[in-house]
């Protein structure tokens, strides 16, 4: 999803820890496609405090959480991270 309005490559990923629960569980709805969901996996991979989170916020997603993360490389190198925090 684009946001066309805001420049998000100077933010950190972390800015998810702001979320609340009524927005997380928009969440699963919000990847329009594999790569979506494969950045967003990427980026919780690389960030799992963001993953902790999300579910200890909004258990109703931990299972969604883990089948997204369970797709993406454990330890992803920093500028594919980046490129997928930044697409989320």
């Amino acid at each position: 999803m684009l946001l066309k309005w805001v420049e998000v490559s100077e933010l950190s990923f972390r800015w998810m820890l702001t979320l609340e629960r009524h927005q997380i569980l928009h969440l699963p709805s919000v990847p329009s496609g594999p790569d979506d969901e494969r950045a967003f996996a990427i980026a919780l991979r690389g960030n799992p405090e963001v993953e902790w989170y999300l579910g200890h916020i909004c258990p109703e997603t931990k299972e969604w959480l883990g089948s997204i993360t369970e797709r993406a490389a454990p330890d992803p190198a920093p500028e594919e991270l980046r490129g997928a925090e930044i697409r989320v």
